[in-house]
């Protein structure tokens, strides 16, 4: 369902609770991931909005903010549950 990009930017997000209103800037989401897949978390992002559990708002300087959809939190904890779990 996710990529492994995916993921990372879903957990930096949930770990940093940006839920509804509290929002978060593109480039400060995409400093999560190593400089190399900078270009792929930028799609990855704009996937995640497409899929529905992303929210996207304009922000200052021409730059987006997003937050975690509310509801797709149950899927979202659902992932967080699986990546606990399997790295403890």
């Amino acid at each position: 369902m996710f990529n492994n990009l995916e993921k990372q930017l879903i957990i930096k997000m949930v770990r940093s609770s940006y839920w509804g209103n509290r929002m978060i800037n593109k480039s400060d989401l995409i400093t999560a991931v190593p400089k190399h897949l900078r270009k792929k978390a930028k799609q990855s992002i704009e996937n995640l909005l497409k899929k529905g559990f992303f929210n996207k708002k304009p922000g200052t300087k021409s730059e987006f903010r997003y937050s975690l959809s509310l509801k797709r939190k149950y899927e979202i904890d659902k992932l967080m549950f699986n990546y606990y779990t399997l790295n403890e």
